[in-house]
């Protein structure tokens, strides 16, 4: 469906609360998961989740459909192959898919993209992220947070009222 202006997969129907979970059909830009990687990068501390639940919202959204999104709760689980900790869950508006989410809703993601994306799981060691390569295919073990080579596909609920 379309929304600010960009197209989006319809995940999930939630008809008694009147609401969707909307992820970004195409990758947005080459971002680094974190501008420095300094200290320990989770999903909780990143650049890149203050920057979509800032910057993303206000530029890419209109005030009326910026009003429908609805703050949850994201739940950040451990990466399921190593066991490295992914930080704290979090409150937020615009997220991306963790490692758990892929692999619930990779049936209904595109079988290959123009480019790999980042998910919000800790990859194996200290400041690497896991992502998802083009071929829908995850790297647990991550890629270095500060890399501009990787994509955004991010996620979020929309209240249908």
């Amino acid at each position: 469906i379309g929304f600010g202006n960009m197209d989006w997969i319809v995940l999930k129907k939630n008809k008694k609360k009147h609401r969707i979970l909307l992820y970004k059909k195409t990758a947005k830009g080459h971002v680094p998961f974190n501008k420095t990687g300094e200290g320990t990068v989770t999903w909780e501390t990143s650049t890149v989740r203050t920057w979509l639940n800032n910057d993303f919202i206000n530029e890419y959204l209109y005030e009326e459909e910026a009003a429908m999104l609805i703050p949850v709760k994201v739940k950040n689980t451990p990466n399921m192959i190593y066991g490295t900790d992914s930080g704290r869950d979090t409150i937020d508006k615009v997220f991306l898919m963790s490692y758990d989410e892929f692999l619930l809703y990779q049936y209904k993601l595109n079988k290959k993209t123009a480019s790999s994306w980042w998910l919000r799981t800790s990859g194996k060691t200290k400041n690497t992220m896991a992502f998802v390569y083009n071929d829908r295919s995850v790297m647990a073990e991550g890629f270095d947070v500060t890399t501009d080579k990787i994509t955004l596909k991010p996620m979020m609920w929309v209240n249908l009222k």
